[in-house]
């Protein structure tokens, strides 16, 4: 959300000047010209302010694709990446974003593990609900219709469920609403996740949560009844490098890389403006800090120290009410630590999962196997 609401007042600018530019063409002054090129040319020289990298995201081909059927027949497209029969890896992306984020994670963890990623309803190559149903509890039958469709918990180790941002929020609600899955889960992986609304885990929540009913919750539902003037100033965001500009020093990838920017500021001007607002509302109604208790598994909390919408003191009372939770914050990260941090955080899902899916030890004088 910091990032939208950022991106917003950076756009303000260049959007003044390129009405400016209207105007004066509107005049018959070639100066309007300049004006108008100058902010929607913004995203192509502004995103020179990063370098690019050599391992800076492409595309991948995956092992194996297929498609999931969510509540409504919403279409879910995965994509696996691994052999066949190592234990899996089912991991679910941010809001906004597509399983593309995890680029790195599926180059580095594929060796070892059956690495499947998944697009939400809604975003990427998966179809929107003709019901408009965005809710948590859509969003976590999602999230089984995929783990039952990749049968991702048949390898006799177990598997590991990690989520970013949204994709972490769903995980408690996840192990909540399906117990019987769970049975074949061995641990969640939470980047940047939360256990309250998404107001109430943000900085600047002093100012922001009392602004819920005035604000926010009304311009969602205004944005999802009418998203195209919304759309429209969303693409312009994307266009006069305002995304870019947020993204670079808003706290969300400071440290990022051209083509790790390039790839959020595309994925968020792509994304579905109602979606978005859908979305949006179910992040503001959000509680799973009673459920926290009750999950058996080890948990793994991963956040960056300089995350504006999970900061750390959100992570440390998330900690302090699981059962078996490591948390590890990461030196100067933002929010998209899978992209910005993403050798420390390989090795972190590295080194959890090794743990998680370890085969058991035998029971002293019963042989192996039985």
């Amino acid at each position: 959300m910091w990032l939208a609401l950022l991106a917003f007042f950076y756009s303000l600018p260049p959007v003044a000047a390129l009405l400016t530019g209207l105007r004066l063409l509107a005049r018959g002054d070639r100066r309007g010209l300049l004006a108008v090129l100058l902010p929607l040319t913004g995203r192509h020289w502004l995103r020179l302010l990063r370098i690019a990298a050599p391992d800076d995201p492409r595309p991948l081909i995956p092992d194996r694709r297929g498609i999931a059927l969510g509540p409504g027949g919403v279409r879910l497209e995965w994509e696996q990446f691994g052999p066949d029969d190592a234990p899996a890896l089912l991991l679910s992306h941010g809001w906004s974003l597509t399983h593309d984020t995890w680029y790195y994670q599926k180059i580095a963890l594929s060796d070892e593990y059956r690495v499947i990623v998944w697009d939400m309803r809604g975003t990427g190559r998966s179809s929107a609900p003709a019901n408009r149903d965005y809710s948590w509890e859509a969003l976590v039958a999602d999230l089984a219709a995929v783990f039952d469709a990749t049968d991702a918990g048949r390898h006799p180790a177990g598997c590991v469920l990690a989520g970013h941002s949204l994709g972490a929020m769903l995980l408690p609600l996840f192990a909540r609403q399906y117990p019987d899955r769970m049975r074949r889960v061995r641990g969640l992986a939470l980047l940047a996740g939360t256990d309250r609304p998404l107001l109430e885990s943000m900085r600047g929540r002093e100012w922001l949560v009392p602004l819920r009913r005035l604000l926010w919750q009304p311009l969602a539902r205004l944005m999802a009844a009418c998203p195209l003037p919304f759309g429209l100033y969303d693409w312009l965001t994307w266009q006069t490098g305002a995304v870019h500009f947020a993204l670079m020093f808003g706290r969300h990838n400071d440290r990022g890389t051209r083509g790790q920017n390039d790839l959020v500021a595309r994925r968020c001007a792509e994304f579905s403006m109602r979606a978005a607002a859908l979305g949006g509302l179910s992040c503001l109604d959000y509680h799973v800090r009673a459920a926290l208790s009750e999950i058996a598994v080890p948990v793994l909390l991963l956040t960056g120290d300089r995350d504006p919408n999970m900061p750390p003191e959100t992570q440390r009372a998330m900690a302090a009410l699981l059962p078996d939770a490591e948390l590890v914050l990461l030196p100067g990260c933002g929010h998209l630590n899978l992209l910005e941090c993403h050798a420390e955080v390989n090795a972190r899902l590295h080194a959890f999962a090794r743990r998680c899916l370890a085969p058991s030890p035998p029971i002293l004088g019963e042989p192996e196997g039985t």
